[in-house]
Protein backbone atom coordinates (compact mmCIF):
# COMPACT_ATOMS: atom_id res chain seq x y z
CA UNK A 1 0.00 0.00 0.00
CA UNK A 2 1.15 3.19 -0.92
CA UNK A 3 0.89 5.79 2.09
CA UNK A 4 2.56 9.02 0.89
CA UNK A 5 0.37 11.86 -0.48
CA UNK A 6 1.50 14.30 -2.62
CA UNK A 7 -0.36 17.40 -2.79
CA UNK A 8 -0.12 19.24 -6.09
CA UNK A 9 -2.16 23.01 -6.38
CA UNK A 10 -2.70 22.69 -9.94
CA UNK A 11 -4.27 26.31 -10.07
CA UNK A 12 -5.96 29.03 -7.82
CA UNK A 13 -6.95 32.16 -8.84
CA UNK A 14 -3.74 34.77 -9.50
CA UNK A 15 -1.50 32.22 -8.34
CA UNK A 16 0.10 28.43 -9.33
CA UNK A 17 2.56 26.09 -7.38
CA UNK A 18 6.41 26.48 -8.55
CA UNK A 19 7.77 23.44 -8.34
CA UNK A 20 8.49 24.64 -4.49
CA UNK A 21 6.96 25.84 -1.31
CA UNK A 22 6.61 28.84 -3.81
CA UNK A 23 3.67 30.44 -4.79
CA UNK A 24 3.89 32.50 -8.33
CA UNK A 25 1.58 35.81 -9.10
CA UNK A 26 -0.37 34.78 -12.29
CA UNK A 27 -0.68 38.96 -12.68
CA UNK A 28 3.18 38.39 -13.89
CA UNK A 29 1.95 35.82 -16.12
CA UNK A 30 0.71 36.66 -20.04
CA UNK A 31 -2.03 34.92 -22.28
CA UNK A 32 -1.43 34.07 -25.92
CA UNK A 33 -4.16 37.14 -26.69
CA UNK A 34 -1.10 39.67 -24.67
CA UNK A 35 1.67 37.70 -27.05
CA UNK A 36 -0.24 38.08 -30.17
CA UNK A 37 -0.57 41.65 -29.76
CA UNK A 38 2.88 42.44 -28.70
CA UNK A 39 3.69 43.78 -32.44
CA UNK A 40 1.82 46.85 -31.70
CA UNK A 41 3.88 47.46 -28.38
CA UNK A 42 7.62 47.32 -29.63
CA UNK A 43 9.09 49.18 -25.93
CA UNK A 44 8.04 45.25 -24.81
CA UNK A 45 10.69 42.68 -24.71
CA UNK A 46 10.35 38.91 -25.65
CA UNK A 47 12.89 36.46 -24.65
CA UNK A 48 12.97 32.99 -25.85
CA UNK A 49 15.26 31.11 -23.28
CA UNK A 50 15.52 27.78 -25.49
CA UNK A 51 18.44 26.88 -26.79
CA UNK A 52 19.37 27.30 -30.41
CA UNK A 53 18.82 24.06 -31.44
CA UNK A 54 15.42 23.76 -30.57
CA UNK A 55 14.44 27.24 -32.29
CA UNK A 56 16.09 26.04 -35.68
CA UNK A 57 13.83 22.74 -35.34
CA UNK A 58 10.54 24.54 -34.06
CA UNK A 59 10.60 28.54 -34.89
CA UNK A 60 10.57 31.55 -32.47
CA UNK A 61 7.74 33.14 -31.91
CA UNK A 62 7.54 36.89 -33.71
CA UNK A 63 9.41 39.74 -32.30
CA UNK A 64 11.56 37.57 -29.77
CA UNK A 65 14.81 37.20 -29.37
CA UNK A 66 17.00 34.49 -28.48
CA UNK A 67 19.12 34.40 -24.58
CA UNK A 68 19.33 30.97 -23.91
CA UNK A 69 18.46 30.83 -20.15
CA UNK A 70 22.45 30.00 -19.18
CA UNK A 71 23.02 33.20 -20.70
CA UNK A 72 20.20 34.67 -19.56
CA UNK A 73 22.29 36.08 -16.03
CA UNK A 74 25.13 37.60 -18.55
CA UNK A 75 23.47 39.02 -20.73
CA UNK A 76 20.47 41.06 -18.65
CA UNK A 77 23.38 41.38 -16.40
CA UNK A 78 23.36 45.66 -15.54
CA UNK A 79 26.98 45.69 -16.07
CA UNK A 80 26.85 44.15 -19.43
CA UNK A 81 27.21 46.95 -22.46
CA UNK A 82 24.11 48.14 -24.04
CA UNK A 83 26.26 48.33 -27.33
CA UNK A 84 27.35 44.96 -27.39
CA UNK A 85 23.60 43.71 -26.75
CA UNK A 86 22.33 46.01 -29.39
CA UNK A 87 25.47 44.23 -31.84
CA UNK A 88 24.03 40.71 -30.50
CA UNK A 89 20.22 40.99 -30.71
CA UNK A 90 19.59 44.14 -32.81
CA UNK A 91 17.85 45.65 -30.45
CA UNK A 92 17.89 48.01 -27.33
CA UNK A 93 19.01 46.64 -24.17
CA UNK A 94 16.17 46.67 -21.62
CA UNK A 95 16.08 48.52 -18.81
CA UNK A 96 15.28 48.17 -15.33
CA UNK A 97 11.88 49.22 -16.31
CA UNK A 98 11.40 47.40 -19.18
CA UNK A 99 8.38 44.79 -19.31
CA UNK A 100 10.12 41.69 -20.00
CA UNK A 101 8.00 38.60 -21.21
CA UNK A 102 10.15 35.68 -21.27
CA UNK A 103 8.92 32.22 -22.81
CA UNK A 104 10.22 28.35 -23.78
CA UNK A 105 9.13 24.84 -24.41
CA UNK A 106 6.54 24.28 -21.10
CA UNK A 107 7.57 27.32 -18.93
CA UNK A 108 9.81 26.23 -16.55
CA UNK A 109 13.17 27.61 -18.27
CA UNK A 110 11.41 31.20 -18.51
CA UNK A 111 10.48 31.04 -14.60
CA UNK A 112 13.73 30.28 -13.81
CA UNK A 113 14.72 33.36 -16.21
CA UNK A 114 12.06 35.46 -14.30
CA UNK A 115 13.71 34.61 -11.20
CA UNK A 116 17.05 35.33 -12.19
CA UNK A 117 15.47 38.87 -13.61
CA UNK A 118 14.57 39.50 -10.35
CA UNK A 119 17.55 39.36 -8.65
CA UNK A 120 19.50 41.34 -11.40
CA UNK A 121 16.93 44.07 -10.39
CA UNK A 122 14.51 44.37 -13.24
CA UNK A 123 10.94 45.27 -12.11
CA UNK A 124 8.46 44.82 -15.15
CA UNK A 125 9.37 40.59 -15.63
CA UNK A 126 6.96 38.16 -16.94
CA UNK A 127 6.03 34.43 -17.43
CA UNK A 128 4.47 33.33 -21.22
CA UNK A 129 1.78 31.10 -19.29
CA UNK A 130 1.04 28.23 -21.19
CA UNK A 131 -2.52 26.43 -21.31
CA UNK A 132 -2.87 26.02 -17.35
CA UNK A 133 -4.72 21.88 -17.27
CA UNK A 134 -1.96 21.24 -20.13
CA UNK A 135 1.12 21.94 -18.12
CA UNK A 136 -0.56 18.76 -15.49
CA UNK A 137 -0.29 16.10 -18.31
CA UNK A 138 3.36 17.36 -19.39
CA UNK A 139 4.11 17.27 -15.99
CA UNK A 140 3.28 13.62 -15.12
CA UNK A 141 4.97 12.86 -18.25
CA UNK A 142 8.33 14.16 -17.07
CA UNK A 143 10.95 10.91 -16.51
CA UNK A 144 11.33 10.52 -12.87
CA UNK A 145 15.04 12.51 -13.13
CA UNK A 146 13.53 15.63 -14.67
CA UNK A 147 10.49 15.46 -12.04
CA UNK A 148 12.97 14.99 -8.94
CA UNK A 149 15.10 18.41 -10.28
CA UNK A 150 12.14 20.32 -10.58
CA UNK A 151 9.74 19.47 -7.57
CA UNK A 152 12.43 18.04 -5.26
CA UNK A 153 9.99 15.58 -4.46
CA UNK A 154 10.28 11.47 -5.84
CA UNK A 155 7.40 11.01 -8.97
CA UNK A 156 3.96 10.05 -8.33
CA UNK A 157 3.66 6.27 -9.36
CA UNK A 158 0.23 5.27 -10.81
CA UNK A 159 -0.64 4.12 -7.18
CA UNK A 160 0.63 7.01 -5.34
CA UNK A 161 -2.75 9.39 -3.93
CA UNK A 162 -2.24 12.50 -5.82
CA UNK A 163 -4.46 15.34 -4.70
CA UNK A 164 -5.38 18.58 -7.06
CA UNK A 165 -6.37 21.84 -5.89
CA UNK A 166 -7.51 25.04 -7.71
CA UNK A 167 -9.64 27.57 -6.98
CA UNK A 168 -12.70 26.03 -6.93
CA UNK A 169 -12.71 22.58 -7.58
CA UNK A 170 -13.21 22.29 -11.93
CA UNK A 171 -10.02 22.60 -13.21
CA UNK A 172 -8.61 20.46 -10.58
CA UNK A 173 -11.43 17.99 -11.70
CA UNK A 174 -10.51 18.41 -15.53
CA UNK A 175 -6.41 17.53 -13.60
CA UNK A 176 -7.99 14.34 -12.43
CA UNK A 177 -9.09 12.92 -15.45
CA UNK A 178 -6.23 13.98 -17.32
CA UNK A 179 -4.29 11.95 -14.64
CA UNK A 180 -6.46 8.63 -14.81
CA UNK A 181 -6.07 9.04 -18.66
CA UNK A 182 -2.10 8.88 -18.17
CA UNK A 183 -3.14 5.69 -16.11
CA UNK A 184 -2.64 7.00 -12.37
CA UNK A 185 -5.39 4.53 -10.28
CA UNK A 186 -5.49 7.32 -7.10
CA UNK A 187 -6.26 10.89 -8.17
CA UNK A 188 -8.57 12.86 -6.05
CA UNK A 189 -10.07 16.44 -6.13
CA UNK A 190 -10.07 18.66 -3.46
CA UNK A 191 -13.49 19.47 -4.39
CA UNK A 192 -13.32 22.76 -1.57
CA UNK A 193 -10.05 23.46 -3.15
CA UNK A 194 -8.74 27.15 -2.61
CA UNK A 195 -12.01 28.91 -1.58
CA UNK A 196 -12.78 26.34 1.15
CA UNK A 197 -9.06 26.14 2.52
CA UNK A 198 -9.25 30.52 2.53
CA UNK A 199 -12.23 30.95 4.53
CA UNK A 200 -11.97 28.22 7.52
CA UNK A 201 -8.27 29.29 7.44
CA UNK A 202 -9.21 33.22 7.33
CA UNK A 203 -7.08 33.76 3.76
CA UNK A 204 -8.35 36.01 0.87
CA UNK A 205 -10.04 34.41 -1.32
Amino acid sequence: MVTENIHIPVIRENSINAGSNDVIDLTKFVTYEEIKELPSYPAKMLIDVREPKELEETGRIPTSINIPLKQVAEKLSLDFSSDNFKTLFQREKPTVDTEIIFYCKIGARSQSATDLCYKLGYKKKKHRYVNKVKVVTETLELSTHEFVNRFRRLKPTIWTEVIFTCRSGKRAEDACEMARNLGFKNVKNYKGSWMEWAEKEGLKK
